[in-house]
């Protein structure tokens, strides 16, 4: 079973999509996430199933948000940051 953990600000989760489409399927709906103290950004978290494969996962709006990628099997397990807004960098 392999699956995305996704964190984003509260009100962006309608734009977050999985191979430009739009999020569909949940194994956990998009629910609130606890505010830490002293914080007033309002998240969300939510889980989704993904198929083996490249997948693109993206903001149509063009904000960050947060995904983990990990999955298991009857032996072996694995998990590791995505959406890590990679860009070329400019030479200085």
């Amino acid at each position: 079973m392999n699956l995305a953990l996704l964190v984003a600000r509260k009100g962006e989760e309608q734009y977050i999509q999985l191979d430009k489409k739009p999020l569909t399927y949940f194994k956990m709906p998009w629910t609130d996430l606890p505010v830490p103290e002293g914080s007033s950004e309002r998240l969300v978290g939510a889980v989704i199933e993904i198929q083996h494969g490249t997948r693109l996962i993206s903001n149509t709006h063009g904000h960050n948000f947060q995904c983990v990628v990990y999955g298991y099997d009857d032996r072996e397990s694995y998990g590791f940051p995505a959406a890590m807004n990679q860009a070329v960098m400019k030479d200085y």
